[in-house]
Formats: C-alpha cells, structure tokens, sequence
C-alpha cells in the first residue's frame, strides 16, 4: 500500500548525508555565492551613513539606498526563474554574476558625475544581478543532496552568507569611512575657506575602489562556474520534457507557500531596516563616532554569523519550524528592550536580534518551498521577490524616525515583523494544500464508486476519448506524484479495493527513446509492488470499452510524455455482491435499450 511521504524527523535528517554524494564543487561554487551577494547588501548599510554626509541628504532619502536595491531583486526574480526554467541553473547563476559585475563597475561613472540617482541606478543593476543569484542557488542547494536534509544543506550554505556580510561592512567602515565627521561650525569654516565641495567630492570617491575590486572577483567567480559541470537536477530544464506544464497561478493551491512569502517580505524589511538604521541607532542613543559605529555594526553581524552556524548544527536536533518560531520570539523581546530601555542596554539588545534573525531567511525559503515539485523555480522567484520587504520597511523606519524623532520609536516596525515571522513558523508553515478541482473529483467519487469502475493515471500523450461515459482530466502533476496521491485516496476508503494493471508496452519502450524511462519502471515497481499485473495493451483497451457502457471510467492526464506509462485502476467495492451487480447490469441495459428506441 503506498503512504504518502512524511515530513523527515529530526533523527532521520541527523542520519542522512548533508552534502550531496555528487557535484561538490558546483555545491561549493554556489555556496560561496551566499558569501559574494552577502557583501553589497552590507555596503548599504555604511552607503546610508556615508550618502548623507556627501549628499547632504536626511535619513528619508537615504533609505532610498535601499529601495533601488530591493526593487532589484523585485523586478527581476520573476524573469530570472523563467530564463532558469528554460535554461537551467548554470545559465542563470552566469546571467546573475554578469549584472552584479556590471552594477559595480556603473559606480565609476556615478562616482565622477557625483551622482546619487545614477548611485541608486547602479544599486538597482547590482541587485538584479543578485536577484538571479538567489533565485537559483537556494532552491539549488536544497535540491543537491537528500531532501530530508535540505533544511539543514540550505541553512548550511546560508551560513556563509553573514561572513560575506561582515566582510562588507568592515570593507565600508575602513575603506569608505574617513572618519572624518566636521560638525556645522566645521562645515561653515570648510564653505568661507571654499574647500567644503572638494571635501565632499573627496567622500563620494571613497566608495569607488571597493566596489571596482568587488566587481573583478565577481567575474572571476563567474569564470570558476562557467568551466564547472552541474549535475542534472530535477525539474532542470536539462532534466524535464517539453510537456511539463505548471504556472504561478497553481501556487495559490499551497497556502504554507503563500504565508511563507509574507512571512519573507516582513522577515527582509526587519532585518535591512535593523541593520539600515543600526549605525544611526548606535550614535543617537549612545553618542560614539562612525567608526566606532561601524565596527559594531560588524559585531552584531558577527552574532548573525554565529547564529547561522550554530542554528544548522541544532537542526540536527530540533524541528526547523519550532526554532524559528523560538527565535522569532526572543527578537520581539529584544526589540521591546530596545525600544523602551535606549543608551547602552538598548543597544546590545537590537544588536543581539542578528543573532535570532540568522535562521529566518534559509528556514521561511526551505519551508516554503517544501512539496511544491515542478514550481520550485516558480516559487523560490517569488519567495525572492519577498526581499522588496527591505525596500518598503526600511522607509518606513525613516519615515517613522522623522515623524517621532526616535530611532527607537522606529524599531516598533521589524518588532511587528517578527510578529508575523512567529505566526507563520507556529502556524502558516504546517497549512495543508488547498486540493485540486481532480482531487476533489475523485474524493468525492471513490467512496461511492460501484464494482467495475475506473480510474486511469495516465500519461500526457494519452489518446482523447469521443465515449461520452469517460471522463478526462489535465491535472498538471507529476506521473508518480499524481499515482500516489490516487492510490492514497483509494487506501482512506476501506470498503474500496483496486486492481491494478500496467501496460506490457512498458517494458519494451527503450531508454535512447524515452530519456528516464528505466527510473521510471523501477519507481513505479516500488510504488505498486506485486499489486500490479501486466497485461497486453490490447486486453486493457478492451476492458475498459466493456466497461465504459456501464460504468464510470476517469482519465487523470500527468505532466508525463512517455507512451504506455498510464497505470489502470479497477475499483472493486467490498460491500457489493454478484446480485447487485446483475440488478445493476439490468438496469443500465434497460435504460440503454430506452434510449437507443428514443
């Protein structure tokens, strides 16, 4: 009898592998990824502190630093999972590090025309770039290797990320940071001396070499991927046919999915906006200079760091969804010290949130995207395109800030964020699917489905049926997927039986002609064990038009392309007895016999 799969337990992701058994350097490569993209997203942070002091511009403005950043990864998630559906991941991780080189480089021209809207274009090209980026690598990394571990493999890999992210901002505070911090009556001198507008060219320049020497090791990087064999993953476009079918539009039957992207959106706005107003909070509430302000910043994404690794190793141990739901707890506790107890205590505990926040990203994304087959790729673009929450939040921190005059007021916002974090780990994350229009159709069906009735899991070139008494279904689902979900509707019905036939043709269809047909019979044996019997094709075709002239036959289409893979289910109900079925028999030929004199 076949069981639906379970979710894998905390002792059983502890036994299976974490690192896939083939492609470790393609997981290695893609794994440094998270590194590389860490290291812009970082930048911002000290890009915010440093655009006011050489624009001129207050804290509303240059959250703006933010918003082309995110509207980066909004726009172009989508677009990136179309282009990766069709091409596969390789194409689109080289498409992604080709436009993070790009928007590095564009900070050349931004840097000598002194220009802040062609700073946040350059921003927008970065992100896009990393859009692509995130798109592919976190569905592929949890795709490489057991899923029972993928929450742990993606966690792992995740882990990198916050390096990258102290990285960048100890590249910003001593590279971009002067430290130079003139006050107004400073500023007046510099303007009566005429050296101010110099001076401020002087800071715009300062980000120009970090960004250049970022952009050459991108390239480099794309080079390593460029000349490294992926192995072929499922749902790839080099491992799937032409027939597979699927679209955005079948996500809204998974609403774990649909509360994960909110749960995304509002995670990505506490954390850039934290991390975005973090120098600002440092030195509004306990008065020490940038630099010093900078190197905090990197502690508290040094706490990120350690809460990324350390929380992959407790996964080992403890449910995924239960710590996020413990972690999302803790930083609304920290944030209500940080809000109402400012100065040095304040301080430490918004700092200490990165540590809580590190397990949010990897885990909401694993979570989300968990059983969606066909759709990860669709799925993960949106789960991305949820990172505009950093574009929204962090504004909204700095319109909060001019409206209160409180960093800490502000802070009420991730607060409210990791609120809905915790709603989604303790309850959105264990929703189950809404069920399909076919998977209506057949529950509601096989509990009052007579003896001698039909259903077939078919393949998507199966042939159209003109025999008004058969009916046919597209369901869109994965062969094996769909078989599964059948036989698991007839197992929950006990006075149900079902005989199963396979086509002899099966075994005769070669592998050069069907690409994963010998994976497919070696499944599909698992699936049915000895419950299924082999018959000729032409004895199953004659079976079921015996049957079709009194009894209901339903045709479930897959995704499938493979001739003679359909699997033929004759239900028997265990309460009927031959009496019955000839009264029944009688009455259906009289009702013929009616309607053919009519």
């Amino acid at each position: 009898m076949h069981t639906a799969p379970t979710e894998p337990t905390a002792a059983q992701s502890s036994s299976a592998p974490l690192l896939p058994r083939t492609g470790k350097v393609a997981f290695f490569l893609v794994t440094g990824l998270f590194f590389l993209w860490a290291i812009p997203n970082n930048l911002n942070d000290v890009l915010i502190r440093q655009f006011m002091k050489s624009f001129e511009i207050n804290r509303l403005e240059a959250g703006l630093v933010q918003s082309a950043f995110y509207f980066g990864y909004f726009l172009l998630a989508i677009p990136a999972a179309l282009m990766m559906r069709r091409y596969g991941y390789k194409r689109g991780l080289l498409t992604g590090l080709l436009l993070y080189a790009t928007g590095t480089f564009l900070f050349y021209p931004a840097a000598m025309a002194r220009s802040y809207p062609l700073f946040l274009f350059a921003l927008f090209v970065i992100a896009s770039g990393l859009g692509f980026l995130e798109t592919g690598s976190n569905p592929l990394i949890a795709q490489l290797g057991d899923p029972s571990t993928a929450v742990r493999r993606l966690n792992f890999s995740q882990a990198f990320n916050p390096l990258g992210s102290i990285v960048g901002a100890l590249i910003g505070t001593v590279f971009i940071f002067s430290g130079i911090e003139p006050s107004a009556t400073d500023i007046g001198r510099m303007k009566t001396q005429g050296v101010y507008d110099a001076f401020l060219d002087h800071e715009t320049l300062r980000v120009l070499a970090p960004y250049m020497v970022l952009g050459v090791v991108v390239l480099v990087w794309a080079v390593l991927i460029f000349r490294t064999k992926f192995p072929v993953i499922e749902g790839d476009s080099s491992a799937v046919d032409a027939h597979k079918t699927g679209g955005y539009l079948r996500l809204f039957r998974y609403p774990h999915f649909l509360s994960a992207v909110f749960a995304q959106f509002c995670y990505v706005g506490a954390q850039v906006g934290t991390w975005s107003y973090f120098i600002q909070y440092c030195q509004d509430y306990t008065h020490v200079p940038e630099k010093l302000a900078g190197y905090l910043l990197t502690t508290t994404l040094g706490a990120f760091a350690i809460g990324r690794f350390s929380s992959s190793y407790l996964m080992k141990h403890f449910h995924p969804d239960k710590m996020l739901g413990v972690f999302a707890i803790a930083n609304i506790l920290l944030l209500l010290v940080g809000i109402l107890c400012t100065g040095w205590v304040g301080l430490i505990a918004v700092l200490l949130t990165s540590f809580f926040m590190s397990l949010m990203f990897p885990t909401i994304f694993a979570l989300g995207i968990r059983d969606l087959g066909e759709h990860t790729k669709e799925g993960a673009s949106l789960l991305v395109m949820a990172i505009i929450g950093g574009a929204v939040f962090t504004p909204l921190m700095g319109f909060a800030y001019q409206l209160t005059k409180s960093m800490a007021v502000s802070m009420i916002v991730p607060l409210l964020c990791y609120v809905v974090v915790g709603v989604f780990a303790l309850v959105g994350a264990h929703a189950a699917p809404f069920p399909s229009r076919w998977e209506r159709r057949i529950k509601r069906l096989v509990p009052v489905f007579g003896h001698r009735n039909w259903i077939v899991v078919a393949d998507s070139a199966y042939p159209a049926q003109s025999n008004p008494g058969i009916e046919t279904i597209s369901t869109g689902e994965d062969h094996l997927r769909l078989l599964g979900k059948v036989l698991d509707t007839i197992a929950a019905h006990h006075h149900v039986r079902a005989r199963i036939y396979l086509d002899a043709e099966l075994k005769q269809v070669p592998e050069k002609d069907a690409p994963g047909v010998t994976g497919l019979r070696s499944e599909l044996d698992r699936l049915l064990g000895l419950n299924a019997r082999v018959l000729g094709h032409e004895q199953i075709i004659a079976k079921l038009d015996e049957s079709a002239r009194l009894f209901n036959i339903v045709i479930l289409k897959s995704t499938l392309a493979i001739p003679y893979t359909s699997v033929f289910l004759e239900l028997d109900c265990g309460y009927w007895n031959p009496d019955a079925e000839e009264r029944l028999r009688n009455a259906l030929a009289d009702k013929t016999a009616a309607a053919s004199r009519d």
